[in-house]
């Protein structure tokens, strides 16, 4: 929990409060919480954290429609994609969710073969992200 409380405070003032690395560790915080037995902390830490992923997901509602344009199917398209999934599963809004990481795998699969590590990186994050949102 140490480690991840620090790594917030290193990566806020580079990449800001809606950034999905700090959205990934407030995720993991609240699963970490969850695993201890501790629901208030994890939905504390959920609730305190709720109108900064409503904010992320605007943000990243943006970023699929800019690179839905301008690299339609490419890599930043596919990765807007997992990120906006990711926003609406801290929401709670777990079938928009899983339609967006549908579409990502549908576009990594159109774009890479199943062994190249871009596609087994996209897999694995969507794993990850799933398994912390599992209450």
């Amino acid at each position: 929990e140490r480690l991840l409380q620090e790594a917030r405070l290193l990566f806020i003032p580079h990449y800001g409060e809606s950034h999905s690395t700090i959205m990934t560790a407030d995720s993991s915080l609240v699963t970490l919480a969850r695993l201890r037995g501790d629901s208030a902390r994890a939905e504390s830490i959920r609730e305190k954290n709720s109108e900064r992923f409503r904010q992320a997901e605007s943000k990243r509602e943006e970023d699929v429609r800019r690179f839905g344009k301008t690299d339609e199917g490419g890599y930043y398209h596919i990765w807007a994609l997992y990120h906006l999934a990711e926003a609406k599963l801290a929401l709670g809004k777990v079938t928009e969710a899983e339609t967006l990481f549908g579409q990502s795998l549908q576009l990594g699969r159109a774009q890479w073969d199943a062994d190249d590590s871009r596609f087994t990186l996209l897999v694995r994050y969507i794993n990850l992200t799933r398994a912390s949102a599992i209450k």
